[in-house]
């Protein structure tokens, strides 16, 4: 095994902490640069949210929780996992996901582009039906 070509890498807690602080500061940016720059509803109706659309087609408040959550996990199984086994010059592609992640959620959010903006659909009281009684 020829140990000269094998590349160190930083510590995982630098790393995580690092690119926390980046997802933060694209988020943060991009929110103001939605709010201030585009119109409300910008991102509303486009191909980015084909998968809100297609989670929020569900009819019930538990279909619908259960498909946003199963449509994250597969979105960071393959957004993350699938992605950190190819690298770029030592760069773990990986990153890029969260990268795009920071500025698309930033944008979603200061353009007011949520896919269900009018809360009147949902009824809240699916949710507190599971609350012990006492």
């Amino acid at each position: 095994m020829n140990t000269s070509s094998v590349h160190t890498q930083d510590g995982v807690f630098k790393r995580v902490l690092l690119l926390y602080g980046l997802f933060m500061l694209l988020s943060n940016a991009a929110f103001l640069v939605g709010y201030y720059l585009l119109p409300e509803g910008f991102l509303r109706g486009s191909p980015m949210q084909a998968g809100a659309s297609a989670v929020a087609a569900t009819t019930t408040f538990w279909s619908q929780v259960g498909s946003t959550f199963l449509f994250n996990i597969g979105a960071l199984i393959a957004g993350c996992v699938w992605l950190n086994l190819f690298q770029f010059k030592g760069f773990p592609l990986g990153y890029l996901g969260l990268i795009i992640g920071a500025i698309s959620s930033g944008v979603v959010a200061g353009t007011n582009s949520f896919l269900m903006s009018n809360m009147t659909q949902v009824n809240v009281r699916d949710g507190i039906d599971l609350t012990p009684e006492n």
